[in-house]
């Protein structure tokens, strides 16, 4: 499964880009478990991967001296934690803006600064080969954005790699030894198999693009035929089956408030169309999932007259993106019954296995998607990044909550 979500520094005046769940007291007390909670003043919860139940990575906004914790990882579903080997960075508060892997042990983590205090020679790019114990950083390009990569994304033919602020796409061929930029104005991509993927645009970035499609593993990009040109924060490609969707946050140049449209592809990003002219809600831009089974969250904006007390949490959809409900999750992290807005998450299992971040340092997770009165139906494949990587295997082995 691929989860991907991005975090823009508010020193950037960006809104924080995290996904969570909208809950009554009952939804989270039924559904919801907390499995981690950061001392006061760490920081946040900004990025995570999670393999299954059991196995996964989460990357903070760290807000203390030293960037020991800044990165943490699990191997029991969240009943213990360990800090990762990173590397040293000369700039404080580090930012983990995206964690994506391969497989099980092959992964890379996207890094900034809260304060932009990162150096050009600080690393911005780390990999591991072990599921995240430790990482190893890997040559940057010296004209990049000095805030840093973004998203990152591996296939066969190129390490892709794109940048906040839609500074644009970057892509290696030799395991990040030298770097060619590719494209500008974009924000994130996700690729569908080992050979088509999607970028998506940043505000009106470049007028001549939309959003671009690679059909050889990311060596080159091709303006799409539809897509929007304003705050596609995100996309979400189902897997194997040439279907994108991406449910952009705003679709207004200044960033004011109207409920997101859900954009669709059926051909791997040639041509898209609105899927819904509306959503009940305004979302981050985030989007996660596997398979079909995919989430977005209100963004919690500040022109919502519904952000005091939000109706609407997490949506989920079943389909691939053509039809959503409200799903609920954890309260606000302050003693509120209101849904967590503008938070991170990560999905795993069937779809069914949610791991959700409240703004105060904690990790929630669910086995049910935060609903046990709807059905998700049962993988028909299994991604390649769920342990282990065997079709007939069970969604609920692995759901030790």
């Amino acid at each position: 499964m691929h989860h991907r979500l991005r975090f823009f520094p508010a020193a950037l005046a960006m809104a924080l880009i995290m996904v969570f769940c909208v809950p009554s007291a009952q939804s989270q007390n039924g559904n919801w478990r907390k499995i981690f909670q950061a001392p006061a003043g760490d920081g946040w919860i900004t990025a995570s991967h999670f393999f299954n139940a059991l196995q996964g990575v989460i990357g903070f906004e760290w807000n203390q001296p030293t960037n020991n914790g800044a990165v943490k990882w699990t191997a029991d579903g969240g009943n213990t934690w360990t800090d990762s080997q990173i590397p040293i960075l000369s700039g404080i508060h580090p930012i983990i803006t995206d964690i994506w892997f391969k497989d099980k042990d092959t992964g890379w983590i996207t890094v900034t600064c809260s304060n932009l205090s990162l150096t050009i020679t600080d690393p911005r790019l780390w990999k591991s080969v072990d599921g995240g114990k430790t990482w190893n950083a890997l040559p940057g390009e010296a004209s990049w954005n000095l805030i840093g990569p973004s998203s990152v994304y591996q296939t066969n033919e190129a390490l892709c790699m794109t940048e906040p602020l839609g500074v644009g796409i970057w892509i290696s061929t030799n395991e990040g030894a030298t770097w060619t930029q590719q494209a500008t104005k974009k924000n994130d991509l996700d690729f569908n198999d080992d050979q088509n993927g999607v970028a998506t645009e940043f505000k009106t970035g470049d007028p001549s693009t939309t959003f671009l499609y690679s059909t050889n593993g990311g060596l080159s990009w091709i303006n799409a035929a539809g897509g929007i040109q304003h705050l596609a924060f995100g996309v979400y490609a189902v897997k194997h089956s040439k279907v994108y969707v991406c449910a952009p946050e705003d679709t207004m140049l200044n960033a004011s408030f109207q409920p997101s449209p859900v954009l669709r592809s059926t051909d791997n990003g040639l041509y898209w169309y609105t899927a819904i002219p509306q959503l009940p809600i305004q979302t981050t831009g985030g989007i996660a999932g596997v398979d079909g089974v995919i989430y977005v969250q209100n963004s919690g904006a500040k022109n919502n007259t519904n952000l005091k007390n939000p109706p609407q949490g997490l949506l989920r959809s079943i389909d691939s993106g053509q039809t959503w409900y409200n799903v609920n999750g954890p309260n606000q992290g302050d003693g509120s019954p209101y849904p967590i807005t503008d938070t991170r998450f990560s999905v795993a299992g069937c779809g069914d296995i949610v791991f959700a971040s409240d703004g105060a340092g904690g990790l929630w997770k669910t086995i049910d998607g935060g609903d046990s009165t709807t059905t998700i139906p049962q993988c028909v494949f299994v991604d390649s990044d769920v342990i282990p990587p065997d079709t007939s295997i069970v969604c609920d082995t692995e759901k030790h909550i």
